[in-house]
């Protein structure tokens, strides 16, 4: 059996540092969450979390955004309602597969 594939905050930033000019694009912030941000790691995945720009230029465009991400993170799957309970307030919760590292992406 193979080990576990683990996210590190060195990781995470390394995609973070990738996909953030891409982000600005359709009017978004990006940070870390999770086990990652508070932990340092995560052995399930990687949770990121897109916030709207807080200005009057940027109009957030999350349909596009998630579109936008396919290039970088590959196919994405719908996260079901009992895996994050209460994240109401999200356009999107999925999840990428990125070569066996799992990102989950919620963009708000």
């Amino acid at each position: 059996m193979s080990e576990p594939i683990v996210w590190t905050l060195d990781g995470g930033l390394t995609l973070v540092r990738l996909l953030q000019p891409l982000t600005r694009d359709y009017g978004y912030h990006l940070t870390i969450g999770g086990g990652v941000i508070n932990c340092g790691f995560s052995r399930k995945d990687l949770d990121l979390f897109f916030l709207p720009l807080d200005n009057d230029v940027d109009v957030p465009r999350p349909d596009a955004l998630l579109q936008g991400l396919v290039p970088s993170l590959g196919p994405y799957e719908h996260l079901i309602d009992t895996e994050y309970v209460g994240h109401d307030l999200c356009h999107h919760k999925v999840k990428f597969a990125n070569n066996g590292h799992r990102v989950d992406v919620f963009i708000l």
